[in-house]
C-alpha cells in the first residue's frame, strides 16, 4: 500500500549503474543482497533502481509541504 500512494505521490526512485559482474560478486558476499526482483529489463541492462536518501530528500522537497531540512553537526 505504502508503494502505491508513493508511485502515486510521483516518488523516482535513484538508479544506479551495477554491472554484470558486479550483480553476482554482491550475492556472494553479502546475504541481503539480491537484484533478482528487480524488473528484467532494467537489471540487463545494468540499471538497478532503489531509494536513497537523495530521492527521499528530492520527493519531500518536490512536494513543497514545509518540510525543512535541518543538519545537525556531528558532536567532537
Amino acid at each position: 500500500m505504502a508503494q502505491a500512494w508513493l508511485k502515486l505521490a510521483g516518488y523516482q526512485p535513484s538508479e544506479m549503474k551495477i554491472g554484470t559482474f558486479k550483480r553476482p560478486g554482491g550475492r556472494v558476499f553479502k546475504a541481503n543482497v539480491a537484484f533478482d526482483d528487480h524488473p528484467t529489463e532494467l537489471r540487463f541492462s545494468d540499471r538497478i533502481r532503489t531509494v536513497t536518501v537523495d530521492s527521499v530528500m528530492r520527493f519531500l522537497a518536490d512536494r513543497n509541504e514545509g518540510w525543512q531540512v535541518v543538519e545537525i553537526p556531528a558532536a567532537r
